[in-house]
């Protein structure tokens, strides 16, 4: 009997794109850039899992919520990722439009 893991694949899938779309901004300072790096790297990775690591496990059935949260799981990603982005560039505008009014 095969567990459904499916759940592990929206984590994998959020945790693998929010560290690659952050390194790809810290990088390149391209918010939109980051967040379809990051999911274009995960659906990679997600694609490679599926072959090599279900034949390692002799797991013959291909399910299809595993293709819906291996897209799922990214998608979440980008998104809160993007969210991230905008929140920390608000916050610099903020501080530097603060910082202008006390250096006048």
């Amino acid at each position: 009997m095969h567990k459904d893991d499916s759940l592990l694949h929206v984590y994998a899938g959020v945790a693998i794109n929010a560290f690659t779309g952050a390194k790809i901004y810290q990088n390149t300072n391209r918010p939109l850039l980051s967040s379809i790096g990051g999911f274009f790297i995960r659906s990679l990775a997600a694609a490679g899992k599926e072959p090599i690591y279900d034949k390692a496990m002799h797991c013959d059935t291909v399910r299809n919520t595993y293709a819906f949260n291996t897209i799922w799981g990214p998608a979440i990603g980008s998104f809160c990722l993007r969210i991230g982005i905008d929140i920390e560039q608000e916050q610099d505008l903020k501080k530097e439009y603060f910082q202008n009014l006390n250096s006048n």
